[in-house]
């Protein structure tokens, strides 16, 4: 896309024949989420950006501005309005346009998480859906993400090298 190269799913079984399968049924179901244009295997794949929801309130939150997106979901720095708290909410990237197994999926990622304790692993306080937008709550923790710092200008080789190890333990 960057060289003005237009993306097919055709193209990428193309490249790839040993995947065509799987890369045809991955793009099928991102277009049935709408994440994606592109209906047929020789049609260009366009990502659909979803819109932030930066300002809107989702429950009890104020989402004051996203911070993360990946993806599985959007992170936003949120204010909890009952508990007077700043939070981070994630919500399902495909919105209320989420299929079931998606939303499975997100679901199960909250509950796991939340029966792990170390200080390495963000709480999360609550799960909840407000008209059809599936999210999660969690500790609000300031500071640069792990993607911002490899991009750094402080960050080496060794160094990332050393972080991959603090997160695999």
């Amino acid at each position: 896309r960057q060289r003005g190269e237009e993306l097919t799913t055709h193209g990428y079984a193309q490249v790839c024949p040993q995947f065509a399968s799987l890369v045809s049924e991955f793009m099928r179901g991102r277009v049935a989420r709408g994440e994606t244009t592109g209906h047929s295997d020789t049609e260009p794949i366009v990502p659909v950006a979803r819109p932030s929801l930066q300002g809107q309130q989702l429950g009890d939150y104020d989402l004051i501005e996203e911070i993360g997106r990946g993806g599985m979901g959007v992170v936003y720095k949120a204010h909890q309005r009952s508990l007077d708290r700043v939070v981070a909410i994630k919500t399902i990237l495909s919105g209320p346009q989420a299929t079931s197994q998606s939303i499975e999926r997100f679901v199960s990622e909250a509950q796991l998480a939340a029966t792990l304790h170390h200080p390495g692993i963000v709480p999360i306080y609550e799960i909840g859906e407000r008209e059809g937008l599936h999210y999660f709550s969690m500790e609000y923790v300031k500071g640069q993400s792990l993607h911002e710092y490899v991009n750094s200008e402080q960050s080496s080789p060794t160094r990332i090298a050393e972080l991959v190890g603090q997160i695999a333990e």
